[in-house]
């Protein structure tokens, strides 16, 4: 989180890879991403690999907050995800090892600390990068997601999710008040979610025709025509039509896997007739679907 990766001092040397050796169910990656949020590199990282252009979205101030408290009494935050909370609590277990934490506590910014941090944070990269040169997304989470293994909609509690996208559209204002010459890439309407997912069921994992739609609008922008805007524009509503689309045709594949094959569940609507074979007299088939 940027609330957690702007926090001084930076580059602390807390921990190393070597540390969360222990732990062979972590991938490297997710290793690497713990580390950087231990020790604050990440800005330090980005200055070592100065790129043409920079991608970036706020996704990661969805998640909570840990402060925590390390044997030499110093502090610092932790981006409250599995695996930050998983070696905290083995900390605990183990008078500090193997990473140092002697105590956390869930820790909650106010609306003006975000905004300082997002305010720095652009600042950041307005001195490696023209603002030009960098593309924020703006990732909403998604209640609704296509499961096509379980062969449903999975939707996740409408007011939870609303209540983080709330907080991310106001930090996106902060960063478009702070960055206003930036790109910024506005999600299709109608987004879905995938449980299918790569990394597996979260509101911020989409479809793959989502981050099709991301790559096009990357090209648009990098490609330095005139008519960016415009073009945009278009393709976020060809997606949007693309979206609404796909929602009503798995919908309809959902309908229909449901139903298995007995077509006498195809009444008309009330369903009390469906253990009737179809050519009871008693059977009437008024349903556009059955017409």
């Amino acid at each position: 989180s940027p609330m957690s990766f702007m926090e001084e001092p930076q580059n602390c040397n807390r921990i190393s890879m070597e540390t969360l050796a222990g732990h062979e169910e972590w991938s490297n990656f997710c290793k690497r991403n713990v580390t950087f949020d231990f020790n604050k590199t990440v800005l330090q990282t980005i200055r070592e690999a100065p790129t043409d252009y920079i991608l970036i979205d706020l996704s990661e101030l969805r998640f909570a907050l840990l402060r925590c408290t390390f044997t030499d009494g110093s502090s610092c935050l932790l981006t409250a995800v599995k695996y930050q909370k998983t070696l905290a609590e083995e900390c605990m277990k183990n008078n500090g090892a193997p990473a140092g934490i002697v105590c956390y506590e869930e820790w909650k910014p106010t609306p003006e600390e975000m905004q300082d941090t997002i305010r720095r944070y652009a600042a950041f990269l307005s001195e490696l990068y023209d603002e030009k040169h960098i593309i924020v997304v703006e990732n909403y989470m998604q209640f609704r997601h296509i499961d096509d293994h379980a062969q449903r909609f999975h939707e996740y509690s409408c007011t939870g999710i609303r209540n983080q996208n709330e907080k991310l559209a106001q930090c996106f204002d902060y960063l478009k008040e702070f960055l206003p010459a930036a790109h910024y890439i506005r999600m299709p309407d109608h987004c879905l979610g995938d449980a299918g997912h790569l990394w597996g069921k979260d509101p911020l994992h989409f479809t793959d025709t989502y981050y099709r739609y991301l790559y096009q609008a990357i090209r648009i922008i990098i490609d330095e025509a005139q008519d960016k805007e415009q073009r945009m524009d278009a393709l976020r509503d060809m997606y949007s039509a693309h979206f609404a689309l796909l929602e009503k045709q798995k919908r309809m594949e959902y309908y229909i896997a449901g139903i298995g094959g007995n077509e006498n569940l195809l009444t008309d609507g009330s369903f009390e007739t469906a253990h009737l074979p179809k050519d009871d007299p008693r059977k009437q088939w008024y349903t556009s679907f059955s017409k």
